[in-house]
């Protein structure tokens, strides 16, 4: 995906970014990120051609964007409305089968990732209700949603 390593080190106070990374076994591995020194932002979103679980492929779509002020407010709203922020960064769910969420954030200088096995299977039970219709929200804004296996 050609995707940088998220790091706050050497950023300006006001850095924020976002990463949100799906691998699914049986579909393409998909990305969006949101980045921000408080005053300018971006967006790219990238798909890849193969299977996640198998050969993730090549380069297939994507773009990167200026984003507004007002859209930098909405992710944040949106964002903090997910539940990310108080989520366990790890549960004990697991699979063979299924998608693998990441989603990187950095804010305030710290670094922070949250890995979910499958997120969309028991949402309820799991309390991820809101942080799957998040990150299907941005992969929808991208294009890139309907996953094949959901």
């Amino acid at each position: 995906m050609k995707e940088p390593v998220l790091s706050a080190a050497g950023k300006p106070s006001g850095y924020f970014a976002l990463r949100i990374l799906l691998l699914p076994t049986w579909g393409p591995p998909v990305a969006v990120r949101y980045e921000t020194d408080g005053a300018h932002g971006t967006y790219r979103s990238v798909m890849l051609s193969g299977q996640g679980g198998y050969d993730p492929g090549k380069f297939k779509a994507g773009k990167t964007v200026p984003l507004t002020q007002g859209e930098i407010a909405a992710l944040h709203l949106s964002l903090d409305q997910s539940g990310y922020w108080s989520l366990p960064q790890k549960d004990d769910v697991m699979g063979m089968d299924g998608d693998e969420l990441v989603m990187e954030t950095i804010q305030n200088g710290e670094h922070r990732v949250l890995v979910r096995w499958t997120p969309s299977a028991n949402a309820r039970e799991r309390k991820l209700e809101r942080l799957v219709s998040f990150y299907t929200s941005e992969f929808k804004k991208a294009g890139f949603w309907p996953q094949s296996n959901e």
